[in-house]
């Protein structure tokens, strides 16, 4: 039976986090067997971690886990568990198209909010590492023949 353990499920989530994936987590609270009390399951977007050890609860975990909403909540599965649910949602990211003289403290801005900050600019001089030392990407497309969304964007990012 595959056990995941604190360190070991918030390590998933921080590594598929990294990747741009959302995270789905669960921890067994309610049980009729007290040993399956705090069993974690994680779904990293790629894989399923863990198991509640009977098939049965298993599927209906991973069903839940699948279609689970934004919100953290307790849901009950098959066998009388009840997990505690919860999405995790990598950083979101702030895209810049334009590495002019607003887009230096734009940038600025977005890496103290916590967002992964991505500078588009079809000017060398302009999207550079040396004017945009905060920045998680810096590009350097021709805009008017290339459309910015060809570069991997996620889906909750916002543009400025």
């Amino acid at each position: 039976m595959t056990r995941i353990d604190v360190a070991r499920a918030l390590a998933l989530v921080a590594s598929a986090n990294a990747a741009g994936r959302e995270v789905v987590t669960a921890v067994v609270v309610g049980a009729p067997d007290p040993a399956l009390l705090g069993r974690r399951l994680v779904c990293d977007g790629e894989r399923h971690h863990g198991e509640l050890g009977a098939a049965e609860a298993d599927a209906a975990a991973w069903r839940l886990l699948e279609s689970a909403p934004d919100a953290a909540e307790c849901h009950a599965v098959a066998g009388g568990i009840e997990l505690y649910v919860e999405r995790w949602f990598p950083a979101p990211e702030l895209v810049i198209v334009g590495a002019g003289h607003i887009a230096r403290p734009l940038a600025a801005i977005g890496r103290l909010l916590d967002f992964r900050v991505t500078v588009i600019d079809d000017r060398l001089e302009f999207a550079s590492r040396v004017r945009f030392p905060e920045a998680d990407r810096v590009l350097v497309v021709d805009l008017p023949t290339r459309s910015a969304s060809s570069r991997s964007i996620r889906a909750r990012a916002s543009f400025s």
